[in-house]
This record gives C-alpha cells, sequence and structure tokens, in this order.
C-alpha cells in the first residue's frame, strides 16, 4: 500500500493482522480503514477497525493542524465526534475510532434522513469550542495566496471575485457566528444511535445560514428537500435561518468551491511537474 504509514500500527490496542483499505486519496489528506482481522476469520461487528489520517497541503490550504486536533478532541468530548486513538503531530497522522451505521445506509426515508442532517447541523451549530474566529474572507484570501504561486493570472482572477462579493462576505460576518462543520455531506453522519459527524477539517466560525447552503450544495438537494432541511433545523436550532436568504449564501458557496478547487488543481498540476523533473533528472 503505497504512502501508507505502516509505522502507526504500533500504536494501536491489538496486536493482530491488519488489513488496509485506501478509503480517501483527497489532496488536503489521504485515509486508510484499517481492520484487525487474522487471516481465514470473517469480519463481524465485533472486529476491531480504525480510521487512519494524514493531513497533506495545509499550507496551501490554511489549515492549522493543531486548530483542527484541538477540534478532534473537543468533539469527541462533547460526544458528537469520533475518539482519538492517537496521533502524530511531526507527520501528520492521526488515527480514529471507525464509526458504523453511515445515515446514508442506517435510513432509508429520504425525508428521515434530511432531517437527522438538519438536526446534526442544528447540534453542531450549539458547539462552542475555544478557538480564534478566521472570517471567510481571510481564508479565501489565503486559497489567493496558495494559487498565486502556481497561477498568479488565476489568482488576480478569483481576488477580483471576492472583492465583488463584498457585501456577501459582510453578510456572512453578521451575527450570529455559531460553530460550523463547512463540509457537513451525509457521507460524514452516522447514527450509532446518538448522531456522530467526522471529518471537521474545515470547521469554525461562522454565519449558519453558509453551513445550511453547504450542505444544500454537498449533498445535492431539490427544493422540497431544501424544505425539509430548514424546517427541522429551524425546529431544532436557537438561530433562526430563512429560506428566503438561501440563494446569497449559495453564491458565497459556490465561490468559495471554485476557489478551493482550483488551488486543489494547481497542486495537482505542480505536483505532476515536480515527478516530471524528477524523473528526467534521474534519466540524465
Amino acid at each position: 500500500m503505497q504512502g501508507f504509514p505502516w509505522w502507526s500500527l504500533e500504536h494501536l490496542p491489538e496486536c493482530e493482522s491488519w488489513m488496509v483499505k485506501d478509503i480517501g486519496a483527497n489532496l488536503s489528506n489521504r485515509t486508510w480503514l484499517v481492520t484487525n482481522k487474522k487471516a481465514g476469520t470473517q469480519v463481524t461487528s465485533k472486529t476491531a477497525k480504525y480510521l487512519i489520517k494524514q493531513f497533506r497541503h495545509g499550507e496551501e490550504f490554511g489549515r492549522d493542524h493543531q486548530r483542527v486536533l484541538n477540534i478532534d478532541h473537543y468533539v469527541a468530548e462533547m460526544g458528537i465526534g469520533p475518539q482519538v486513538v492517537y496521533v502524530n503531530e511531526e507527520k501528520g497522522v492521526v488515527i480514529y475510532e471507525h464509526l458504523s451505521n453511515p445515515l446514508l445506509l442506517t435510513v432509508n426515508d429520504v425525508t428521515e434522513r434530511i432531517q437527522r442532517l438538519a438536526q446534526a447541523l442544528a447540534q453542531v451549530h450549539s458547539l462552542t469550542p475555544s478557538l480564534k474566529q478566521v472570517s471567510l474572507r481571510a481564508q479565501l484570501e489565503t486559497y489567493c495566496d496558495s494559487l498565486a504561486s502556481f497561477k498568479p493570472n488565476d489568482a488576480a482572477r478569483m481576488r477580483e471575485d471576492v472583492e465583488s462579493y463584498r457585501s456577501l462576505f459582510d453578510k456572512c460576518e453578521q451575527q450570529p457566528q455559531v460553530f460550523c462543520h463547512n463540509d457537513l455531506s451525509m457521507d460524514h453522519v452516522f447514527v450509532t444511535p446518538e448522531l456522530k459527524v467526522i471529518d471537521w477539517e474545515y470547521a469554525g466560525y461562522n454565519h449558519p445560514g453558509l453551513d445550511l447552503a453547504m450542505a444544500v450544495a454537498m449533498n445535492d438537494l431539490y427544493d422540497d428537500e431544501i424544505d425539509v432541511l430548514f424546517d427541522e433545523y429551524n425546529l431544532h436550532s436557537k438561530h433562526k435561518v430563512s429560506r428566503d436568504d438561501l440563494p446569497d449564501w449559495l453564491r458565497v458557496v459556490a465561490l468559495v468551491n471554485r476557489i478551493w478547487f482550483k488551488v486543489q488543481e494547481a497542486i495537482v498540476q505542480g505536483a505532476a511537474a515536480i515527478e516530471v523533473e524528477s524523473e528526467q533528472a534521474m534519466s540524465s
């Protein structure tokens, strides 16, 4: 398994053989599922499983690994996130407990599924971790700085787009400012039977309307499903969000995603160019 940190298995409580499966090769991190299984035995509900994640490109994506770890420990203590089993900050490796019963497979009814998603958002927004607040505007500026090192012309255009959204970013910075997940697809929600959420890398304080819009975009919800999401959210949250404001929040989400993927594309191309140069140097 190329790139897998085999040494990390020594820090797990079990000492049996491990099966390793690559389940995520995103640029911002890599994720593997490791299963404690002896040869010839069946995997059961009691079989030990863990997720091992290795964070990468933190500087390019403006992510503070220590901040992420603080959030991981906090949400675990609050019972809404997975337990952190082991951390190696120097190598950017974190081992989490594996959660079973994902929302998408546990709840068959679409309406109930969206209601659970809304309840998860409301629960996240009720949390109050002690974090330095970083505005979305500042985060996008970091993305543009990263992009400028690869594609300065693209970065200049993205900065113009950010400036043209000034009034919308002012709206993002209005009260209430709540703790948001900022990446809540249904893939990240589990029913154990209480709700639990994974992948907190982009969490931070923001307006709740933006987090709802991100959930709408990431889960590709239809109009009637959006109504369910907002109705259920407003039923469980003290921070009421108007459905009428959604178009504005979706415009911001579209800009955030466009810039993020521009950075991702630039890093991929930059890494490929470095690899070609390295191969040419070795062959010469």
